[in-house]
């Protein structure tokens, strides 16, 4: 007979690594049909255009099951109503843990997960997007979201959903786990977030602090780095002179990265606008050995369309280097989400 000690410890080291507390969880069930939850204050929301109209939050019934309803009654279908729905229970997200949040929703036209940092009022994470545009089928279907967040600080927060373009949305089952984070993993699920910003607590004075950029060709035209916001959410702007030319540009990140021999690593960028670009990471001793994503695809894209850039590699030795954006040809380019994650803990 083998012996069962090491399966055991198995079985319970797995079961530890797994193990997820949950921390915030609603389903609606303790209230009512018919009962306004914005009356009520257990629900808040922003709103981005259209202010002044008038926006319901109620809670529904469906096969005997309660969810919650956001409508505004008197919409202009051709008007944009983009509104910020948020949770009013007080979540606290500690530094370095991985955050889950999930959530149901069923409606026309674009949604996604926030959450949102209570001091700035901003929202420090965003992801789960989904958009079913006009499709009567896929409007009358629950989705089920999800985003992962690993906090780099501690903080106090809420969870919303962000709806955009107008129409009823029904959300359900709101769920936030936490895990302890692991020490090794792949791809995009690695654990340590070594560096985030997603613009929305830096403003325009530190921007050329935090960034900075370095022309290749055309030097003499006009290049600078704005904070723009759309839907309540900040984004850099490369703005650049106009021109017909070839104008190469490189929008880099300030601050040296430290990189470890055998650890892995991953960069996502988001970007809009037209043309090629792509994210390059540059040694800062050896200036030839460069990592750069292959991201061809978004020069084909609208340029209204945002395109997420991932970049993987595992150090080959220690060095220390250069995160930035190229922006290949020429004309403006928006850049959001900046996440650099390892498998090493950040110091």
């Amino acid at each position: 007979m083998k012996p069962l000690f090491p399966f055991i410890c198995l079985f319970i080291l797995t079961r530890c690594l797994l193990a997820q507390d949950i921390i915030y969880e609603n389903n609606f069930e303790e209230y009512k049909q018919g009962d306004d939850l914005l009356r009520m204050e257990k629900i808040k929301i922003k709103s981005f255009k259209n202010e002044e109209a008038l926006r319901t939050v109620t809670i529904n019934k469906e096969y005997g099951t309660n969810y919650l309803t956001f409508d505004i009654p008197n919409a202009d279908t051709s008007k944009p109503y983009n509104t910020l729905i948020t949770c009013a229970n007080e979540i606290s997200f500690a530094r370095g843990k991985v955050y889950t949040i999930t959530l149901r929703t069923r409606g026309t036209f674009e949604r996604g997960i926030r959450i949102i940092n209570k001091s700035s009022n901003r929202a420090i994470a965003k992801g789960g997007n989904y958009n079913v545009s006009n499709s009567k089928v896929l409007a009358e279907k629950w989705h089920e979201h999800t985003l992962e967040y690993t906090p780099f600080e501690d903080f106090i927060g809420f969870v919303g959903v962000l709806r955009s373009w107008n129409g009823a949305l029904d959300i359900d089952d709101i769920k936030v786990t936490s895990t302890e984070n692991r020490r090794r993993a792949t791809g995009q699920d690695l654990p340590y977030v070594i560096y985030q910003t997603d613009f929305n607590n830096i403003n325009q004075d530190k921007v050329n602090t935090l960034f900075k950029v370095v022309p290749f060709q055309q030097n003499q035209l006009k290049r600078e780095l704005l904070l723009n916001e759309q839907y309540g959410n900040n984004y850099l702007t490369l703005e650049m002179e106009d021109t017909k030319e070839s104008a190469n540009t490189m929008v880099f990140l300030n601050t040296i990265f430290s990189f470890k021999e055998g650890e892995s690593y991953t960069v996502t960028v988001k970007t809009r606008g037209k043309f090629k670009r792509l994210i390059k990471l540059i040694d800062i001793e050896d200036k030839n050995a460069v990592i750069a994503s292959k991201d061809s695809d978004a020069s084909k894209l609208n340029s209204k369309e945002w395109f997420n850039h991932y970049l993987f590699f595992t150090a080959k030795k220690d060095f220390e280097g250069q995160i930035g954006v190229i922006r290949l040809w020429n004309n403006n380019l928006d850049i959001d989400d900046i996440v650099i994650k390892g498998t090493v803990v950040p110091q």
